[in-house]
């Protein structure tokens, strides 16, 4: 479950406006992560206050906004490992 986290959105810097205002028509909150920019040179916002309630739903919608690279949601295509690093070190889960 991903609620109460932002969920970060790649997004070509020219569409930056166009993607934020879109974003917030979809209920989140998209603050830019300044002095970030991906190794394909694109800009990260990170959204908060997203419903998540659906999530296939809300990737599909954020992913078909002109200008959007990818949303961090992954709820199509589930991942097959989880890695979380926390004070205790790294833990990989299947």
């Amino acid at each position: 479950r991903l609620e109460g986290v932002p969920v970060p959105v790649e997004v070509i810097p020219s569409a930056r406006s166009l993607v934020g205002r879109k974003l917030v028509g979809l209920g989140g909150d998209p603050i830019y992560r300044e002095h970030y920019v991906t190794d394909s040179g694109n800009i990260i916002l990170d959204v908060e206050r997203l419903n998540l309630a659906n999530p296939v739903e809300m990737e599909e919608k954020i992913n078909h906004i002109p200008g959007v690279v990818c949303a961090g949601i992954f709820a199509k295509n589930l991942a097959d490992v989880l890695i979380v690093a926390s004070q205790d070190g790294v833990h990989e889960y299947p």
